[in-house]
């Protein structure tokens, strides 16, 4: 187009393979980068946007799209707080990634010392019930090695 149209006017728009269309403007419109965009003062595109608005607010997805625009500010703030988080983690790993090492190592070696003495104690307790349980005659339970079988469980 060579200019944009005002209300009422007739567009001069360029022939695409020997067509034109001529068709009345219904509004002001204003040139934006070689497109004609229309006017918001415009009283017609003013309902329009109104009435979109509108039907926005009043439907379900409206209102999911409304809130996310309230909410635009706290998720603006978490996505710039993640990188900020992201290269905190990222030095602190560089910064101490030795001794973080050796935390995981003795975390790692306390654990299987737990374990251990936590084995040993369930084992004696078996030892203990085994015992007891020979003593007290229950079903299931023989001294085929001698007097006391709880003693034989050793290794």
């Amino acid at each position: 187009m060579k200019t944009c149209p005002k209300n009422g006017d007739t567009p001069e728009a360029a022939s695409t393979y020997g067509a034109v269309a001529i068709v009345k403007a219904e509004f002001d419109t204003s040139d934006v980068f070689n497109f004609c965009f229309p006017k918001i003062e415009s009283g017609q595109v003013k309902e329009a946007v109104e009435k979109i608005k509108d039907w926005m607010r009043s439907s379900s997805n409206g209102k999911y799209v409304y809130d996310l625009y309230l909410s635009s500010r706290a998720i603006y703030i978490s996505c710039a707080m993640s990188l900020v988080y992201s290269f905190l983690y990222i030095y602190l790993m560089s910064a101490f990634a030795e001794t973080i090492a050796w935390i995981a190592v003795a975390l790692v070696q306390l654990g299987l010392i737990g374990c251990t003495v936590g084995s040993y104690f369930y084992r004696a307790n078996l030892i203990k019930d085994a015992n007891n349980a020979i003593e007290l005659g229950l079903e299931g339970w023989s001294k085929p090695d001698g007097p006391n079988y709880a003693s034989n469980l050793q290794y």
